[in-house]
């Protein structure tokens, strides 16, 4: 359900399921966590991350918390990202739902193609997304983040670069060219790059965040089982 490799010394992790919208399983995102680690046994610091299919990502399989609610892939692929080895490069080029938004928000960089989009569905299904507020109240503020979550509004990519959600949007045929651009700095300077990791990483490290997570996660196994009861499994 991934495809990972390596090519000219980044590593490369497709999420390869689109006919589930590339839906977050256990599986997937043990892959991740594997992939990285190979990464940086090989020598690999930086790892692009992107999708195929029209969504980049719809959040957790629903299917799977049916059989077991007591644990997110959602969750679980968050801490890979946020405690890996690697420096994480996102390639959004289609929507990212619901907890797809917090997968695109802990990747350091981010390039979306700007006519991609970020939304929290899940108001229409008659659930807040709580899960999610503590990967955006840091770009949008505390109120931006709860409208967003309130409304399910979409979020276009160009209004997410302005609000610091991703690090640019740019047109869809120079997307490719701006990836190699950004990999190219980051392999550059590798020290300059692990320090940023490091960095970036200490800021979810903290405490106060941790214990948000481990409160809001109480609250996402909720939601998945809500959502799942209600019949539409992603």
């Amino acid at each position: 359900m991934i495809r990972a490799r390596v090519e000219d010394g980044v590593g490369r992790v497709t999420l390869a399921r689109p006919e589930k919208r590339n839906a977050l399983t256990l599986d997937i995102a043990d892959a991740v966590r594997l992939a990285a680690e190979e990464f940086a046994s090989a020598g690999v610091g930086v790892a692009v991350l992107d999708a195929e299919g029209p969504v980049f990502c719809a959040g957790n399989d629903l299917d799977e918390a049916r059989a077991d609610p007591g644990d997110t892939a959602m969750t679980r692929l968050l801490d890979a990202l946020l405690t890996g080895p690697v420096f994480w490069v996102a390639v959004v080029e289609g929507p990212a739902l619901g907890g797809g938004v917090p997968v695109v928000c802990a990747c350091p960089v981010v390039l979306a193609a700007d006519d991609a989009w970020l939304a929290l569905p899940e108001v229409s299904l008659g659930v807040f997304p709580s899960a999610v507020m503590a990967f955006l109240e840091g770009s949008l503020g505390p109120r931006a983040a709860l409208t967003a979550g309130l409304t399910g509004d979409r979020i276009t990519a160009p209004d997410a670069a302005e609000r610091g959600l991703v690090t640019e949007a740019v047109p869809r045929s120079v997307l490719r060219a701006r990836v190699a651009d950004w990999t190219d700095r980051l392999t550059a300077r590798p020290a300059v790059t692990a320090a940023a990791l490091a960095s970036w990483q200490s800021y979810f490290a903290t405490p106060a965040f941790a214990e948000r997570q481990r409160a809001l996660d109480v609250i996402l196994r909720a939601q998945d089982a809500a959502v799942v009861a209600s019949g539409d499994s992603g």
